[in-house]
């Protein structure tokens, strides 16, 4: 959107954007594992009974693969999870990374226990991670350590401003068609007001100061008492 001294003037430039990578992982919910269902069923399994004196360690290494297996799909299934994986901040270190997992922590016990304490420790948290102060300090120290270098300045800021970006343009615009745009413009204004009469120019001055004279202070003041408005 581009405002000139006729009018506005609206554009759209096609700028596609790199989406963020998406990954897809198999994991299993073991946190949801009860450990004494788990030992008792391990207890029961092949594995804790005494093995063959014919079974060489082959046989060993997949009877112990079937056995886990077995019991990891009948505990904790396997299941998709898509992941957003996107570039981080560069102030985002590892105090912030602590604060957001001891987030996500708390946030999944609220969700199970509904505690209304929970929920407090959870909030304070999340309040806790914005941490605007840190972002603040750390721009200040990238701006200090430039010192007087151009190009250190801007490399400090070209990621602040988006350059760092992978970004593709594609389009149709050049600088012919913008001016011919205008030019063509021109032209239909002319046309539409040729034959017209011009404007009226109103003139508000009735007269011009044609020189300078110094004046003393009691002249200024006599001015100022004989003026017909004088200040309250």
């Amino acid at each position: 959107m581009v405002c000139c001294d006729d009018s506005l003037v609206v554009s759209w430039l096609p700028v596609a954007v790199e989406p963020a990578t998406v990954t897809e992982r198999v994991v299993r919910g073991w946190r949801k594992v009860d450990r004494c269902e788990l030992c008792c069923i391990l207890e029961d399994s092949e594995l804790s009974r005494p093995p063959p004196e014919d079974a060489d360690v082959d046989q060993l290494f997949a009877t112990y693969d079937a056995v886990l297996c077995g019991i990891s799909d009948r505990l904790a299934s396997p299941h998709r999870v898509r992941r957003r994986r996107g570039c981080l901040s560069s102030w985002f270190d590892a105090k912030c990374r602590s604060t957001r997992r001891e987030c996500r922590r708390l946030e999944r016990r609220y969700r199970k226990t509904r505690s209304a304490n929970d929920r407090q420790q959870w909030i304070r948290t999340t309040l806790r991670r914005f941490d605007l102060h840190r972002q603040e300090a750390y721009w200040q120290q990238r701006l200090m350590g430039g010192g007087r270098s151009p190009s250190s300045l801007w490399r400090s800021l070209s990621p602040l401003l988006g350059r760092d970006r992978l970004t593709s343009c594609a389009t149709d615009h050049t600088a012919e068609g913008y001016a011919t745009f205008f030019a063509r413009k021109i032209d239909a204004v002319w046309s539409d007001t040729a034959g017209l009469s011009p404007p009226p120019v109103f003139v508000s001055a009735t007269s011009s100061l044609a020189s300078f004279r110094p004046c003393s202070e009691s002249e200024v003041r006599r001015l100022i008492m004989s003026s017909p408005v004088k200040s309250s």
